[in-house]
């Protein structure tokens, strides 16, 4: 009889495993080291990746700044027993500057893509402007923490057409019948050690092709010379495809020793000339971190051309083969700090 009770067992257990759903979305911390002092300005990094095997949309944290936070912070010490004692939660309610408007971002993924966003912490000058460094590192002594970050995407308007929600016993109102991203009303990261200490170690950059020791992009910027950056990026810019968004990147978006972060560019633009491209970016100096937005023009109308043609055409019926247009174009034409 124990042995029939012990088959039974068996078969349930294997049944309940099989009702197990594998998450839809990945969300990882992580950062370019794990040392750090208390007063340095800290740069994390969050990757969403797509784990479903269709094209899904989720949001981004973008430029807002009132009500509840997106993405938040929780601090962790461990024992030897691997006990974890929650010692320090983020408020989700926001404090931030809204004389301007700001805005979650919707990003489309295709499966297993990924898109990474950063998170600030300690940077006081961008604190209650910008939406990434709207993060202070708690006062906390030296020693070795564990940080995840809760992503809560529910609260903001129009979520549920990308999202579907799992409730707490794991199942979902359309019963996973669309192609939306499932998850849970809030969603946690891996564990990501941040260990804090008086004299952390620095590693020195090291010089590469896109990015050699004297490189004139870095440069540029420990000198905060956006009219010199512009005109660099625009040499360094791959103007050979004419909406390949992804043909922008040459070596101004390779790893660089003072860019932070580059925006991906935008999912679509529209297709009538002309048109135009953008990314954000972060670049890092002596005097902190600066927010700018780069856009670039897609296409080209002549217009005293085009009118001319059109009156001609009218007066004479004439069709002459002159262009009134280049679909080839493209330049940058603007790089802006963001107030």
């Amino acid at each position: 009889m124990k042995y029939f009770y012990f088959f039974l067992l068996n078969i349930l257990t294997i049944s309940a495993l099989g009702d197990l759903r594998v998450p839809d979305l990945s969300i990882r911390l992580g950062s370019e080291r794990n040392t750090y002092s208390l007063n340095e300005v800290i740069q994390l990094n969050v990757t969403f990746t797509n784990l479903t095997d269709h094209t899904s949309s989720i949001t981004l944290p973008g430029s807002k700044n009132k009500g509840k936070r997106m993405l938040y912070l929780a601090y962790y010490m461990a024992d030897s027993n691997d006990f974890y004692t929650n010692i320090f939660t983020e408020s989700r309610e926001m404090n931030m500057d809204t004389s301007m408007l700001g805005q979650v971002y919707w990003k489309n993924l295709d499966a297993h893509k990924s898109v990474s966003i950063p998170l600030f912490l300690n940077d006081t000058h961008n604190f209650r402007t910008k939406n990434a460094a709207h993060h202070a590192l708690p006062n906390l002594p030296n020693g070795i923490y564990k940080v995840v970050a809760w992503y809560a995407p529910f609260d903001e308007p129009y979520v549920d057409y990308i999202f579907g929600k799992i409730n707490p016993f794991g199942d979902s109102d359309d019963d996973f019948s669309t192609h939306k991203i499932y998850l849970e009303e809030q969603t946690a990261s891996n564990y990501f050690d941040l260990i804090l200490t008086d004299n952390p170690t620095i590693p020195k950059w090291v010089s590469t092709s896109n990015c050699p020791k004297n490189c004139k992009l870095c440069k540029a910027i420990d000198n905060s010379h956006w009219t010199k950056i512009k005109k660099i990026i625009s040499k360094q810019t791959d103007y050979s495809s004419k909406y390949e968004m992804g043909k922008t990147d040459t070596s101004w978006c390779q790893p660089h020793r003072n860019i932070a972060w580059i925006s991906p560019p935008p999912d679509a633009i529209l297709s009538s000339l002309p048109s135009f491209t953008h990314n954000s970016v972060i670049f890092r100096n002596q005097k902190g971190n600066h927010y700018l937005f780069i856009t670039w023009q897609l296409g080209r109308i002549y217009r005293f051309r085009s009118i001319a043609l059109q009156l001609l055409h009218a007066s004479s019926r004439l069709n002459l083969s002159i262009p009134s247009s280049n679909a080839n174009y493209k330049k940058l034409t603007r790089l802006n700090p963001l107030p």
